[in-house]
C-alpha cells in the first residue's frame, strides 16, 4: 500500500513493482551513457562494446525461436528392461537418436552425424541375393 514502500515493493506510476526484480530500461541507461562516454575517450572500443551488446546477433535470434515444447520434447517410454536409460542403455541410445529434433538441432536438410552426443554410426549397405533360401543382408 501507499506509505509502505521500501518494505517488499516499490510503486511505480501506478503499479506495484517489486524491488528485488532488475529494472531492465534503467540498466541499458546507464549502459548507453557509459558507451558514449567511452566513445568520447576511446572511439574504436566505445564502438565495439555498442555492437556487442546492442546489436542483434545469432544468440538473439535463438532465444526467439517459436516451437511448441510438446513437439519438441519427447519422454523416454522405458523398455522391457525397465523405466529409466540405465536399465537397457542400448534400447536408451536407440530410442534417443530416433527421437532427436533433427530439424532445430542440425538445421533443416542437414544430414545429423550425431558425433556431438558421442554416437557413432556408419552406412551399412542392404544387398538383395536372389537365392530364395538366403536371408537378405
Amino acid at each position: 500500500m501507499k506509505g509502505e514502500e521500501g518494505v517488499d515493493y516499490t510503486v511505480t506510476k501506478g503499479k506495484i513493482g517489486d524491488s528485488r526484480v532488475a529494472n531492465m530500461n534503467k540498466i541499458k541507461q546507464d549502459m548507453r551513457a557509459e558507451i558514449n562516454a567511452l566513445k568520447l575517450r576511446e572511439p574504436a572500443v566505445g564502438k565495439y562494446y555498442e555492437d556487442y551488446l546492442f546489436k542483434r546477433n545469432d544468440m538473439d535470434e535463438a532465444l526467439e525461436l517459436n516451437c511448441d515444447i510438446e513437439e519438441v520434447v519427447k519422454y523416454y517410454p522405458g523398455s522391457p528392461k525397465g523405466p529409466n536409460p540405465e536399465d537397457d542403455p542400448e534400447h536408451y541410445s536407440e530410442w534417443f537418436i530416433r527421437n532427436q529434433p533433427d530439424d532445430l538441432i542440425y538445421g533443416k536438410g542437414n544430414i545429423p552425424d550425431y558425433k556431438d552426443i558421442g554416437a557413432k554410426w556408419k552406412f551399412v549397405w542392404s544387398k538383395k541375393v536372389l537365392d530364395e533360401d538366403a536371408m537378405q543382408v
